[in-house]
C-alpha cells in the first residue's frame, strides 16, 4: 500500500501504479478509506451479516439428502479419474453433447444410468444435451440454484488444478495453448498424480482396479523391512489397506457421526 502511495504522489495514476504492484483498481479502492489515504480497511467479510438463502436446505431436507448420497448406489470415491474433456472456445449444449458420445463409449457405460452431477448452466440444461444423455442411458441432477460449491467431487479438482505450479496466472493466449495445457494436466492427473485419499495410488490405478494389487505388494514390503530391521520400527507400519471410506471433508475421528460417511467403489 506504502508504494502505490508513493508512485501516486509522485504523479502515477493510481491504475497503473495497481498494476505495477500486482493487484487491480477494485482491490486497491476496496483497500483503502474512500478518500485516498493509506489507511487499510479492515476485512469486515467474517463479520458481514448475511441473509439466509431462500432455498436452503432445512435439517429434515439434508438428512434425507446425505441418507440418499450415502447409498451404496451412488458409491463413488474422490479423487475419481477424469474420463472425459475437451476444450472449446464457446460453451454450448451441442458441443457438451459431442464430449460424451467418445466418453460413454471409452467406459463402456451406455445405458447403465450412471449420473452427471452438473451446475445451472444454459449448456448442461440445454435440450441438445438432454436428449443425446437420454439416447445414452444416462442420468442428470444438477445443483442448487445461485450455489457455486454444490458438487464436491468437481471443487477438490478445482482447486489441484489451480494450485499447479504450471497453470498460468495470466490465462491462455489461444484455444490451442489451453488445450495442450489441460490434456497435460488430464495425464497427469491420472496416470501421475498420487492421492493421500487413497493410499497414495492414480486415479487410473483406482479405477481399474489396480490399486488392490499395488497396495498389497506395499504392505507385503513394509512387513519384510520391519522384520529385517525391527529396532527402526516404533509401532506399527504404515496402513496399506485399501480404503472402503473416503471423506471429502475429514474430521477428527472421534466426531465422524455414523451417517456422514460413504462407501468407496
Amino acid at each position: 500500500m506504502l508504494l502505490i502511495n508513493e508512485a501516486i504522489e509522485a504523479g502515477s495514476g493510481v491504475a497503473k501504479a495497481c498494476i505495477a504492484a500486482g493487484i487491480d483498481r477494485r482491490t486497491f479502492r476496496r483497500w483503502t478509506a474512500t478518500d485516498g489515504v493509506a489507511q487499510v480497511n479492515a476485512d469486515a467479510r467474517p463479520e458481514a451479516i448475511r441473509p439466509v438463502p431462500s432455498n436452503r436446505f432445512s435439517d429434515n431436507e439434508r438428512a434425507c439428502v446425505l441418507a440418499s448420497c450415502h447409498e451404496a448406489r451412488f458409491a463413488d470415491v474422490p479423487p475419481s479419474q477424469i474420463v472425459g474433456c475437451e476444450v472449446y472456445e464457446s460453451e454450448t449444449g451441442e458441443l457438451a453433447a459431442q464430449l460424451f458420445d467418445p466418453t460413454v463409449l471409452a467406459e463402456g457405460c451406455r445405458g447403465q444410468g450412471v449420473v452427471l452431477h452438473a451446475d445451472t448452466g444454459a449448456a448442461q440444461r440445454s435440450s441438445t444435451l438432454s436428449a443425446k444423455l437420454d439416447v445414452l442411458g444416462q442420468r442428470t441432477s444438477y445443483s442448487r440454484p445461485r450455489v457455486s460449491n454444490d458438487n464436491a467431487y468437481s471443487e477438490p479438482l478445482f482447486r489441484t488444478t489451480k494450485y499447479r505450479h504450471d497453470f498460468p496466472k495470466e490465462g491462455f493466449k489461444t484455444n490451442e495453448d489451453a488445450r495442450v495445457w489441460v490434456f497435460g494436466f488430464v495425464r497427469w492427473y491420472n496416470t501421475e498424480h498420487r492421492h493421500s485419499a487413497i493410499k497414495f495410488v492414480t486415479p487410473e490405478q483406482r479405477h481399474n482396479g489396480h490399486d488392490a494389487e499395488i497396495l498389497a505388494n506395499r504392505q507385503r514390503i513394509y512387513e519384510q523391512a520391519k522384520e529385517r530391521n525391527p529396532h527402526r520400527w516404533r509401532g506399527q507400519i504404515r496402513n496399506w489397506k485399501r480404503p472402503n471410506v473416503v471423506w471429502l471433508n475429514p474430521v477428527i475421528k472421534s466426531e465422524k457421526p455414523d451417517d456422514e460417511f460413504k462407501e468407496a467403489a
